[in-house]
Parts: C-alpha cells; structure tokens; sequence
C-alpha cells in the first residue's frame, strides 16, 4: 500500500479492486468471481453508515470529503471479505463486531498463503526456465 497518511474515496475502490487482491479471493474459493467482489464508491458510502465508520472529512469550502487512512482501508478490506468471500449478513457482521470477533486473520492467511502460492509457482517457472547442465 501507498505511503500516504489520506486517501481519496476514488482512491480505496481501486486499492479494493486490484486485481491481485481479487485474484486471492477467488482462486481460494470457487463459487466466486471477480465482479462479485468489485467494490463502487456507493458501496463505501453504505458500509461506511452501516458499521458506523468514523472516516475523517475533509473542510472544503463548498464540501467536505471523505479521507480515508490505511487502517481504515484495512478495515473495509474486512468487511468486504466477510459480506463477499464469508457471505456473512451485515447484521451478522454487526454482531460480530459489537463482540469484538474479528474476520482479518482468516483474511490475512488467504492473503498470505495466495502469495507464497504465486512465489512458489515463480519460482518453479524460473527454475524451468534454467539451462541443464550436463
């Protein structure tokens, strides 16, 4: 991720629907596609009241914005994995976070195993790629 302290609500939906990020998704599990985890900007806006999100704004003149910080991307990551991949209700979510249970470590070791699932076959490939030696 960026080193920048604000992002832009513009800015989250592409960080959330990079393709790697997507392509870890549904490459661990079958019954998704990539469109089903494609996030709008309108979409932010709903989770954002729904879970109660205190995302900073911006005081513009004519309007505020929306300025997103890292965690706060780490935490819509959560949600969307868990509305998308889980298939868990926005009540059942809301429950969950009132009980302080929290879906990022099975996000996390997808996230982990998906890459070192893509080193590995980088690796194999660069080691076919190597001339034998007689």
């Amino acid at each position: 991720m960026d080193k920048k302290i604000y992002f832009s609500i513009s800015e989250v939906v592409d960080l959330l629907n990079e393709n790697d990020l997507i392509n870890s998704y549904t490459s661990s599990a079958k019954d998704l596609n990539a469109d089903s985890l494609k996030v709008q900007q309108s979409t932010l806006r709903f989770w954002e009241d729904e879970f109660n999100l205190n995302i900073k704004r911006s005081k513009n003149v004519c309007h505020s914005t929306r300025q997103y910080t890292q965690e706060d991307i780490v935490e819509l990551k959560d949600i969307r994995y868990a509305l998308r991949v889980e298939k868990v209700t926005i009540e059942g979510l809301k429950n969950q976070r009132k009980n302080g249970k929290n879906v990022n470590k099975r996000r996390n070791i997808t996230e982990i195993l998906t890459g070192l699932m893509q080193e590995l076959v980088e690796i194999r490939k660069n080691l076919n790629d190597l001339p034998i030696v007689a």
